[in-house]
């Protein structure tokens, strides 16, 4: 990189570079989307340069490879955290994400537990199970102590885990 260089002219000579990295790290889905985060790493590698501390080459493949990778573990991440479900007639109420069959003898029994919950023991376990959400993120969120958390937790679990509610 010359001292005058526009980024345009930076971009199109290290393009290779950038497109060796993505074959490095074997990114084969979704290569658009991971070529564009390639480029705004060069961005901002060109952004952050000091000439006095190193070479742009060696500066700008690290940044950009170790930002890829950064990239892929929060995608990596994101995906065993979060699961995409289709939302149709069966999945309706809070058992849907769980029980996908239309009657299904527990799903009576816990939907009417469900309704027992005080406000706060259905917010525990909405926040837990569907959000992931833990002890310490919820006190955060809704402004209480982790200690009050932890008693909605056990109320709930003491109502859910009671005895069975209808005679099979």
């Amino acid at each position: 990189m010359e001292k005058g260089d526009t980024f345009e002219k930076v971009l199109v000579s290290y393009e290779p570079m950038l497109k060796n990295q993505l074959k490095k790290l074997h990114i084969y889905k979704e290569h658009e989307d991971y070529y564009q985060v390639a480029q705004i790493l060069l961005w901002k590698a060109y952004q952050q340069f000091d000439a006095t501390k190193g070479a742009f080459p060696g500066y700008a493949q690290h940044l950009v490879r170790c930002g890829l990778i950064d990239h892929l573990r929060k995608e990596r991440i994101y995906e065993d955290r979060h699961e995409m479900i289709e939302w149709d007639s069966k999945t309706e109420g809070l058992l849907g994400f769980f029980i996908q069959e239309e009657n299904h003898p527990l799903l009576d029994e816990i939907e009417e537990r469900y309704k027992h919950l005080s406000k706060r023991e259905k917010i525990w376990l909405i926040e837990t199970f569907i959000n992931d959400r833990k002890l310490s993120e919820i006190a955060h969120l809704y402004q209480v102590s982790k200690h009050t958390v932890s008693s909605w937790r056990k109320a709930c679990l003491k109502k859910l885990r009671g005895p069975r509610l209808s005679n099979d």
